[in-house]
């Protein structure tokens, strides 16, 4: 389950940093904030029981 949740994330990994870019402005920091994205998907995804991970990685998160 863990390598399906890493795959997904390699395969989106780009759009998403694309997409944080955009709303960042920063490339560096798109991948900081995507990379964070990423650690609370990951520790959550057992958790939260979500059929769609793509669109849960995707979804914009709150600060911590």
């Amino acid at each position: 389950m863990a390598s399906n949740r890493l795959h997904l994330y390699l395969k989106h990994r780009e759009a998403l940093i694309d997409q944080a870019t955009k709303i960042v402005g920063d490339q560096a920091r798109a991948e900081d904030v995507v990379q964070d994205a990423w650690l609370r998907f990951s520790a959550s995804a057992g958790r939260c029981g979500a059929r769609r991970p793509a669109r849960r990685l995707a979804r914009p998160q709150s600060p911590a």
